[in-house]
């Protein structure tokens, strides 16, 4: 895709005059004023440089690309004007965050010179981003899938807690929506300390001794040191610590931090991991939450309100016929050779001889996928599959 050059001045020949200058090397947008550029930005965005004259009516230079820092930030910005007073130098720096300050009249091959040292900057900073949100993403993924393959029922339910997050990021306010993909990945990783005898005695509902349920409380805390090895990933860390507190400052970890100084990624982490208990590995609906909303003080009312605005628009599930209906849930017949990755069990997947190979409510990846085919051939798997949730069409 071609990067796009956002010119922003109210002199209409200056712009007239450098669309036809540069318009053969760069791929030009202009806007006469700030209030257009911004709304550029939301509709033909984004840019990979904004150029912007400093005073036009309205809006003035330093405001426009302080907005744009916030709704752009891999944009480079840079700025023309024709009176470089230390002021304004100094307010642009400050406040507009600039990659480099021209003064006017600005030849065209300085200027040029100027954009493609922001394409380059601009290159540097969103190859940065996409490592961090697609290679280690990816990363994380192929990890927590192998580990769903050596322990079923502990990293099982982090497919779906994951899947749960994707839905929900759009109607959560997060500036970086891949610490939350990660953290959901990630979020369990610290139950591989505690001993396999006490996680099955959790999970058959044996009461465990104080010192048992103290290292199953600590495991947000375990999960923490494991990822803040990990470059860039401070944040998530953070966030997978404070996995299980209250909004109202209970649970672990047993400090001070309370509401919004919790990690939002924690809080909402809080309200998914709470969601999939409740769900026992069905869909989530709306009654769900209504029932959490009356548990007073242990959720943020931003998740509980951003959760009823995604189950509210959820759509319909298509794309098979289904074979019976359970309240709100739908429920389809597969073959092994029909699953795709997304689709979720609503059973757990058996072999003939009763032996669990992918537990119920398993959202399952393309490796899950391949382990299923890899055990039909030497132990067949009971057919069909019930699921879910189908890819949509």
């Amino acid at each position: 895709m071609t990067e796009k050059i956002l010119l922003v001045d109210d002199d209409e020949n200056l712009l007239a005059g450098l669309r036809r200058q540069l318009g053969k090397t760069f791929d030009l947008v202009v806007a006469n004023d700030g209030k257009k550029a911004l709304e550029l930005a939301e509709s033909m965005g984004p840019f990979a440089v904004v150029v912007c004259d400093m005073t036009m009516p309205g809006m003035n230079g330093v405001e426009v690309l302080t907005a744009f820092k916030n709704i752009a930030p891999d944009t480079t910005r840079i700025m023309l004007t024709g009176n470089a007073d230390q002021q304004t130098a100094m307010d642009a720096v400050n406040q507009g965050n600039i990659y480099r300050f021209f003064t006017k009249p600005c030849d065209t091959v300085q200027l040029s010179a100027g954009i493609n040292a922001g394409l380059e900057y601009h290159r540097l900073v969103t190859a940065e981003r996409v490592l961090l949100e697609h290679t280690l993403a990816g990363s994380v993924k192929v990890l927590t899938d192998l580990l769903s393959l050596l322990d079923k029922d502990l990293f099982g339910a982090s497919h779906h807690i994951r899947h749960w997050a994707l839905e929900l990021t759009p109607y959560l306010d997060l500036e970086q929506p891949w610490k939350l993909d990660l953290a959901a990945m990630l979020a369990p990783i610290g139950l591989v300390a505690v001993p396999q005898a006490i996680l099955a005695k959790q999970r058959t509902g044996q009461g465990l001794e104080e010192s048992e349920q103290q290292m199953i409380d600590r495991y947000p805390e375990i999960g923490m040191k494991l990822i803040s090895n990990i470059p860039r990933m401070k944040e998530v860390s953070n966030s997978i610590l404070y996995q299980n507190k209250c909004f109202d400052g209970s649970g672990f970890p047993d400090d001070s931090v309370s509401g919004p100084q919790i990690p939002y990624e924690s809080r909402i982490l809080k309200f998914l991991n709470d969601l999939n208990e409740r769900a026992d590995g069905n869909p989530p609906t709306l009654a769900m939450v209504a029932e959490m909303k009356k548990a007073s003080g242990q959720y943020c009312p931003t998740v509980l309100k951003a959760a009823e605005e995604w189950l509210g628009a959820a759509s319909k599930k298509r794309g098979l016929a289904p074979v019976e209906e359970d309240d709100d849930d739908v429920i389809f017949e597969v073959p092994l050779k029909s699953l795709l990755p997304g689709h979720v069990v609503k059973m757990d997947v058996v072999t003939l001889e009763g032996d669990v190979v992918i537990p119920r409510g398993t959202e399952l990846s393309e490796v899950q996928i391949e382990h299923l085919r890899n055990v039909s051939e030497s132990s067949r798997i009971r057919e069909p599959i019930q699921i879910l949730q189908p890819l949509p069409e």
